[in-house]
């Protein structure tokens, strides 16, 4: 449920809300996780982390690998040197190193900002923040455990520690620009500070149910009603108009958290929904379809602009290489066992390196506008030369004819119009990049 509102968004189809689809995964993720720990610690009284961090990386990076190698290569041929492919590259890079949320942040600016759309690895955000999740939260939870099994008095330890990470979490998502100011990248849309409270409570609950559990069949359905309500009003309530994270993530936050807590009681007919063969399969899926369906959108809407139809069938076509990576990929290196660290090295050298190696070229090679001049005329040329007395002004109405108007008017090519959303006017050229980062020439203010 959670990736396929996802894809119906990205494909452009009415669903506003449709991106919280993220916020879902990451409480089922924390709930999972959480869960999956807990059982190896109550068996066996310790926590394997290589054997935690293998299967994590087993599981995500050789699939993840394929398809970043797949955008940057068509990011070469489809995308424009003068900017989105060098964001390819440095998100791809992020993506494989952990970090794509912020070369994201640093690069393409927020979720819904202009830039976003021609990103082809956008998506990847939500990896790296899960994936930071992955690195620390094992840690906390042993650390918990460990307390209790070593001081009895402390036997809640590991729920209040979590408790206490979570509320931190969450206040950092409600009142972040308050504390930190808007524009601290503590408090943004790609923050792991204002998500891992999603997370948390996740973990909270299936730390609960390891010693609570809903027996009561009429309770597990008003709870898997009540849940699955608040993911399908968060769907239309939310839209890209609404501050997120806010008190607005709280809905499907809580809804995810309803329906998992419903879960633990199989009986009621939500779960039996959502334990039906075709939803299963949809989630076995899931994590190869979040993969593949953004860069076939983002490539179908560059190729073929403002057609609805185009990113639909894009999305679509989308699943073709995502079964084929489920299948192949996904699926194999999923089911490995028994690697030793001498030969895992090895293999995730090999996963990385050919990524790696792509992005790092394409950066290089669209910076360096592929080493060819006329390119590198476009890219690099001398400030920008106006021309026109009344070019610009605060009211585009008054603008003179297209052809009295130029940038860097002694260029051959086709001509490029660039409007600002906000006027530098008795600014500095300083601030006038603040307000347009994407330039990628020299500019005088009017």
């Amino acid at each position: 449920m959670a990736v396929l509102v996802v894809l119906v968004f990205h494909a452009g189809l009415y669903l506003p809300g449709g991106f919280i689809g993220v916020d879902v995964f990451f409480v089922i993720s924390g709930f999972v996780i959480t869960g999956m720990l807990h059982r190896e610690w109550a068996a066996k009284r310790r926590i394997r982390f290589r054997a935690f961090y293998l299967k994590r990386f087993l599981r995500l990076t050789p699939a993840l690998a394929v398809m970043v190698a797949f955008s940057v290569i068509t990011s070469a041929v489809v995308l424009s040197p003068f900017g989105p492919q060098q964001t390819t590259g440095l998100t791809a890079g992020g993506s494989l190193l952990l970090a794509a949320n912020f070369a994201i942040a640093s690069t393409t600016g927020g979720y819904f900002d202009g830039p976003a759309s021609g990103n082809p690895l956008l998506h990847t955000w939500s990896l790296s923040v899960e994936e930071q999740f992955y690195v620390v939260f094992p840690a906390i939870l042993a650390a918990g455990w460990y307390l209790s099994k070593k001081f009895p008095i402390l036997r809640s330890s590991t729920f209040l520690i979590v408790t206490a990470l979570t509320g931190a979490s969450f206040l950092v998502a409600m009142r972040g620009p308050e504390l930190f100011g808007t524009e601290s990248w503590l408090t943004g849309f790609y923050s792991p500070l204002t998500r891992a409270w999603e997370f948390g409570v996740g973990a909270l609950l299936a730390l609960a149910v390891t010693r609570f559990a809903v027996t009561s069949r009429a309770l597990a359905s008003a709870m898997g009603i009540a849940g699955a309500s608040a993911v399908l009003a968060s769907l239309f309530l939310i839209s890209e108009a609404t501050d997120f994270p806010s008190k607005w993530t709280v809905l499907p936050v809580v809804g995810a958290l309803a329906l998992l807590a419903a879960g633990t009681n199989q009986a009621n007919i939500v779960t039996r929904f959502l334990s039906t063969r075709p939803m299963v399969k949809v989630g076995d899926w899931s994590y190869s379809l979040y993969l593949w369906h953004w860069p076939f959108i983002v490539f179908a809407s560059v190729l073929w602009p403002g057609s609805l139809a185009a990113k639909v069938l894009a999305c679509a076509l989308s699943a073709l290489p995502a079964l084929a990576s489920y299948k192949w990929v996904e699926t194999p290196y999923r089911s490995v066992r028994g690697f030793s660290p001498w030969k895992f090295f090895p293999l995730a050298a090999a996963t990385l390196v050919v990524p790696l190696a792509l992005s790092g070229a394409l950066t290089i090679a669209a910076d360096n506008s592929y080493w060819n001049d006329r390119l590198s005329s476009f890219q690099t040329g001398n400030d920008a030369i106006f021309s026109g007395s009344e070019c610009f002004t605060d009211q585009f109405a008054t603008l003179n004819a297209p052809e009295d108007c130029q940038l860097n008017e002694g260029g051959t090519g086709r001509p490029v119009y660039l409007i600002c959303g906000k006027s530098c006017q008795g600014q500095g050229e300083a601030e006038f990049r603040m307000i347009c980062p994407k330039l990628r020439f020299g500019c005088h203010c009017w």
